[in-house]
């Protein structure tokens, strides 16, 4: 039933959102926020130690909830520079049969750079930055999944 709600959710935000694509000025200079949600999937792994047994999970595979949060500016009419943070939000059944949220992604300073300074055209995009794997929901167990 959530898996249905998500989706539902996600095609309504998309369809009501795509009018915004057609508001450019003409000027790529100043203050940029940007942000995307959308549908993934994840694998992973699960494993326990002790110190002395460790015990590891076979390669499991959820569907998540993706998001995309952009905030910097644009420097010139071809070059961006912000901060970038891509997560994908996912619940999990752990070693310890506790369902918790994980938010798995990257975050860092990123720059897109425009081949032409004119709307239309190619760009090239990077990020640098940290990978991460946590409960944000503040889980006692979050050190015991990976």
């Amino acid at each position: 039933m959530t898996q249905r709600l998500t989706l539902l959710l996600s095609i309504f935000v998309l369809l009501s959102s795509v009018h915004m694509a057609f508001a450019f000025d003409g000027n790529r200079k100043g203050f940029l926020l940007g942000g995307g949600l959308g549908l993934g999937v994840d694998t992973y792994t699960q494993e326990l130690s002790d110190g002395i047994d460790t015990v590891k999970s076979d390669r499991l595979t959820d569907f998540s909830i993706g998001t995309d949060f952009k905030i910097g500016g644009g420097v010139s009419e071809q070059l961006f520079l912000y901060f970038h943070n891509q997560s994908a939000w996912f619940s999990i059944d752990n070693i310890f049969n506790d369902t918790v949220t994980i938010q798995s992604g990257v975050a860092g300073v990123g720059m897109t750079w425009f081949t032409s300074p004119e709307p239309r055209g190619f760009f090239l995009t990077a990020t640098v930055g940290a990978a991460y794997w946590d409960t944000p929901f503040g889980s006692d167990s979050d050190a015991l999944t990976s």
